[in-house]
């Protein structure tokens, strides 16, 4: 399925501009759990993308490019989700820290996900589909890493 034909209200995993974003910030390619891969219609000779479900060996060995022929790495909601809902243990202070993300619709074009250490909330992002809201907060925490402990 081609990145373009995702609309907002149905989107179920990461852009190919999305992931080059969070790979940018620092994300480990090998957390995911989908990729993107372009194959050539011989006949046409024209370029599809298509999103695959799994594991890519190539990408889990730092093997993949943004150019024509590309296998890039892809998240959905619930990799997504993993990437956030991790346990952090500060290096300088020892403690350790379970950082658990809490999705809520407040209607059916209003969600909120809250970040939250215990009962502490430590971010909220807000937006008209769950996908982009969790996309958002991923993107926080990782332009924040330092805050977070992430290597």
């Amino acid at each position: 399925m081609d990145s373009t034909k995702q609309t907002n209200e149905q989107q179920m995993y990461t852009t190919v501009e999305q992931a080059k974003h969070l790979l940018e910030l620092g994300v480990d390619p090998k957390t995911h759990d989908m990729y993107w891969n372009t194959v050539c219609d011989d006949l046409h000779s024209e370029w599809y993308k298509k999103i695959y479900v799994g594991k890519e060996a190539s990408i889990m060995n730092g093997l993949f490019s943004f150019k024509n022929g590309y296998t890039v790495p892809a998240w959905s909601l619930q990799g997504l989700l993993s990437l956030i809902q991790t346990i952090r243990v500060n290096k300088v202070t020892g403690i350790t820290r379970m950082y658990h993300p809490v999705l809520s619709a407040r209607d059916e074009n209003d969600w909120v996900c809250y970040l939250k250490w215990g009962s502490d909330i430590i971010a909220i992002k807000t937006g008209v589909d769950m996908f982009s809201v969790v996309y958002d907060m991923v993107c926080f925490v990782y332009e924040n890493k330092d805050e977070f402990n992430l290597d």
